[in-house]
């Protein structure tokens, strides 16, 4: 009794201070939340690092902030949008998409408690697109159903789903089928009322909806133990190694060309290859698509966001903003390593030393000084220009942080882009030389040293812009083998 009569009091002061002095309640209604946030945050991380249960799911929203999840995240089930306020209130997503018809059903199809009359649906929408309206662009109302809602979203692309809609053993499976693809590895999926059994709120049967789908995907999962329980995953990695590119129209064959030339000289090569490409900076076909998929099936088209890079604009010349979204590669978490190549390059050998290389960071020395470069070679460095057209990225940054750290670096110029950014960021810490000739220029291709090279790199002019040169006759001949074979 008194636990409900401080709570009515503390309910009934917050209302007076807000009617009566909204400066000062604002005030302290963001102390509190800056408290949430810097003090309650780490803890939260902590226990999940401990592997220790969160206590509260209000808990996710600061856990999402800690571990950098900071890109779209999708609530199935709204109702009043109370809990899409509380995500967006502490977490750091840069968009919660809300998915909720708010549509009555029949009471015999849908027997649960919130199954109300359509005029009441039709008030909480109202309500839920008021009390979210005060988050921009962050937040997204999507009054539809779930299966509907799904379609809207490419596979591997969210950073945190929360499924709390139908409770029925049947429609959480379903929403567990069709969100559970949509999850990125190292997002988190999440759901509420982890329970089972008819009681008056309803017929439920989630708990075994959920420990039937984790198990059969080998994927474990905690729940919080609250009266209405929630329970929560962290999609387990992929491991093992991608090779991941950023691509457009115009460089579709210089990349078909790559990837032959991959499967010519490395038989065994079967590593998934992730192309990241978006609507303006850098679109690419549906045909174009088909066509690579067809030269190598084990590939994955990932639309990327373009807002995170769009502040680099103003220090980046306008050729070069595609280039920018080289960052979102160190996005691409899951993986053990992550190897990025430009799609203008070529490869002339065996590149299994490369594919398995086990270094935090690894890329080729910039600049035209040789015997610098085979100085350098395979050690450890600090203080290094580089060239990002090879890059090896392993996990320690591929978990968020650096991504983070580099979206969010200084404004200064940045001449060459993404590699400027790169450079400014792994300045002082120590990283990995490859040997020059896994990113051998292309006009030094005819000069006396051709047999060790690995990879050629076309940077400047391109082979179908200057056909008559000669250091573009070898890849005018794969292009040759390429259409040949295929």
């Amino acid at each position: 009794m008194a636990s409900r009569f401080f709570a009515k009091m503390e309910r009934n002061l917050n209302g007076f201070f807000k009617k009566n002095l909204p400066g000062l309640h604002a005030l302290v209604r963001d102390l509190s939340l800056w408290k949430i946030r810097t003090l309650r945050g780490p803890r939260v991380l902590r226990r999940f690092k401990k592997n220790l249960p969160l206590t509260d799911r209000a808990d996710l929203g600061l856990l999402l902030k800690e571990l950098h999840l900071n890109g779209d995240g999708v609530e199935i089930g709204v109702l009043n949008g109370y809990y899409s306020e509380l995500l967006l209130t502490r977490s750091n997503l840069r968009t919660l998409h809300s998915v909720d018809p708010w549509k009555a059903f029949d009471t015999d199809a849908y027997d649960d408690k919130h199954n109300s009359p359509q005029q009441e649906q039709d008030d909480r929408y109202r309500f839920t697109q008021d009390r979210l309206k005060k988050f921009g662009s962050r937040s997204k109302i999507h009054r539809m159903m779930s299966a509907e809602a799904a379609k809207k979203f490419e596979n591997n692309s969210l950073d945190f789903v929360y499924i709390d809609a139908n409770h029925s053993y049947e429609a959480v499976k379903e929403d567990l089928e069709l969100w559970w693809p949509k999850v990125r590895p190292g997002g988190v999926i999440a759901g509420h009322d982890y329970l089972d059994g008819q009681i008056p709120e309803g017929d439920f049967g989630v708990k075994s909806a959920v420990d039937e789908f984790m198990h059969k995907h080998n994927q474990p999962f905690s729940v919080i133990p609250v009266m209405w329980p929630t329970w929560y995953a962290v999609k387990k990695s992929l491991g093992g190694t991608c090779i991941a590119t950023v691509l457009n129209d115009p460089f579709v064959e210089y990349f078909c060309v790559l990837l032959y030339s991959i499967k010519k000289h490395n038989p065994h090569f079967n590593l998934p290859v992730k192309i990241l490409h978006s609507k303006k900076l850098s679109p690419l076909s549906k045909e174009n698509q088909d066509r690579i998929r067809n030269l190598y099936p084990n590939v994955e088209f990932i639309l990327v966001d373009e807002e995170p890079v769009k502040r680099f604009f103003l220090v980046t010349p306008i050729r070069l903003h595609p280039a920018l979204l080289k960052l979102e590669i160190f996005n691409l978490r899951g993986y053990d390593r992550v190897i990025f190549l430009d799609s203008d390059m070529l490869c002339l050998g065996d590149l299994s030393n490369l594919f398995n290389l086990d270094v935090p960071f690894a890329a080729c020395p910039a600049g035209k000084n040789r015997e610098l470069k085979e100085r350098l070679a395979n050690g450890f460095h600090r203080r290094i220009g580089f060239n990002s057209g090879v890059m090896v990225i392993g996990k320690e940054h591929l978990d968020g942080r650096t991504y983070h750290a580099l979206l969010t670096s200084p404004l200064k110029p940045c001449p060459t882009a993404d590699q400027d950014i790169l450079m400014r960021y792994f300045r002082w810490k120590k990283i990995y030389c490859l040997d020059h000739h896994y990113n051998y220029h292309a006009q030094f291709f005819w000069k006396g040293d051709e047999k060790d090279v690995k990879i050629l790199h076309y940077a400047g002019k391109k082979p179908l812009e200057e056909p008559e040169e000669p250091r573009m006759k070898v890849w005018f001949e794969y292009q040759h083998a390429m259409k040949h074979e295929t």
